[in-house]
């Protein structure tokens, strides 16, 4: 994941005037590249932002293991999430201008796994 968003970042068009310019400029060039393999089994299919808010639509190869629920995916999901995000220049980049980061997942079907919300005050100790 971390890799990822510092390729967002990197992608980010200097010229633009505001945040959200520069935001919708990224989720334009994502929307572009997709898919884009994040690891071994999630794939980034979309990106789009507004009201202050950037959702990345996430696809999970395969669907949940046998005997893991959403809420144990989602759990599991987010701690990593938040120890990757919460080390990451581009996301500190986001909260400091107050933009909210939504991950929503689906399986390989479109079934909803979950949203995974992140706000700055999850990388604060």
């Amino acid at each position: 994941m971390t890799n990822f968003l510092t390729i967002v970042m990197a992608i980010m068009p200097l010229s633009v005037q505001t945040v959200s310019e520069e935001i919708a400029s990224v989720v334009s060039q994502i929307n572009t590249d997709v898919p884009f393999k994040v690891d071994n089994s999630t794939t980034l299919v979309g990106a789009e932002f507004g009201s202050e808010t950037l959702i990345y639509y996430m696809q999970v190869a395969g669907g949940l293991s046998e005997g893991v629920s959403p809420e144990n995916f989602k759990k599991s999901t987010r701690e990593k999430i938040i120890t990757d995000a919460c080390a990451n220049e581009s996301v500190a980049y986001f909260f400091k201008n107050n933009v909210s980061i939504i991950y929503s997942y689906t399986d390989f079907e479109g079934m909803p796994l979950g949203k995974i919300h992140l706000a700055e005050t999850d990388c604060k100790p």
